[in-house]
C-alpha cells in the first residue's frame, strides 16, 4: 500500500505536471484565459504556484498533516485552474465549448 508521503509525492507532481502543460499551451497560444494580456498575470501566478509546489513537495516531507494540506490545497488550486481556462474564461475570448483555441 502506498505511504502518506508517496500518495502526497504523487499528487504534487501529477499537479506539477499539468501546469507545466497549461504554461507550456498557453505560451504557445492553444490555451487562453480569455483576458488578453491578463492571461499574462495568470501565467505569472502558476508559475509562481508551481514553484512553490515544487520547493514544498521537496522540503515538507517530514510533516504528514502538512503533506495532506499541500495535496488539498494543489488541487483545488488545479480545478480553479481548469474552470478558469474553460467555464470561467473571461470576456475577450469566451467560452465556445472547447479549450483549445
Amino acid at each position: 500500500m502506498y505511504t502518506t508521503k508517496t500518495l502526497s509525492f504523487v499528487i504534487s507532481l501529477f499537479v506539477s505536471l499539468i501546469f507545466i502543460s497549461i504554461i507550456i499551451l498557453a505560451m504557445f497560444g492553444k490555451v487562453t484565459f480569455g483576458h488578453g494580456l491578463g492571461d499574462i498575470f495568470y501565467l505569472f501566478f502558476l508559475v509562481l504556484l508551481l514553484f512553490i509546489n515544487v520547493m514544498m513537495a521537496v522540503f515538507i516531507r517530514k510533516k504528514v498533516t502538512y503533506l495532506y494540506i499541500i495535496a488539498a490545497i494543489d488541487i483545488i488550486i488545479l480545478i480553479y485552474y481548469i474552470l478558469k481556462l474553460s467555464i470561467l474564461r473571461g470576456v475577450e475570448n469566451s467560452w465556445n465549448g472547447s479549450f483549445f483555441v
